[in-house]
């Protein structure tokens, strides 16, 4: 069977009863779109600033090339990390924006959440959504060429 845009697009509304340890009681929460994560990562990536590079090549020889490198980043931590918040409400927030819910929390309540509460609930809006960021690195290290 194929399915159709409007049979795949359901699925985003598609809310789930999720239970959290935290709470020790339920709540409903929905996966997020594709562009809904985008927005939350557009919030994050705000805070990251401009990153430039100068390069000076020059020639050696005629098949090789000598090249110097100049980059420069600023990166303030408190805009990224508070960029990074505003993101998890915003994730929270559209993910609790459902049928389920008669009544979604506003953003200024999710902030307000417990640290232990807003985190799960942040975990479990990445499950639904199907982002795993906490993949397994250790394979990428044992292959990291030693000096």
């Amino acid at each position: 069977m194929v399915l159709t845009i409007e049979e795949i697009l359901n699925g985003v509304e598609d809310y789930k009863e999720v239970y959290l340890d935290s709470l020790d009681d339920t709540v409903f929460l929905r996966p997020l779109s594709k562009g809904e994560w985008e927005k939350t990562n557009s919030i994050r990536q705000e805070s990251l600033g401009d990153y430039v590079t100068n390069e000076k090549a020059q020639a050696v020889s005629r098949n090789q090339r000598v090249s110097n490198i100049e980059s420069q980043l600023k990166f303030n931590i408190k805009q990224n990390a508070d960029a990074d918040f505003k993101a998890q409400v915003e994730a929270i927030f559209m993910s609790c924006d459902n049928p389920g819910n008669e009544k979604p929390p506003k953003r200024t309540d999710i902030e307000k959440l417990p640290a232990g509460i807003f985190d799960e609930m942040y975990t479990k809006v990445k499950e639904l959504t199907g982002i795993n960021d906490d993949e397994d690195l250790e394979d990428d290290v044992e292959d990291f060429p030693e000096d």
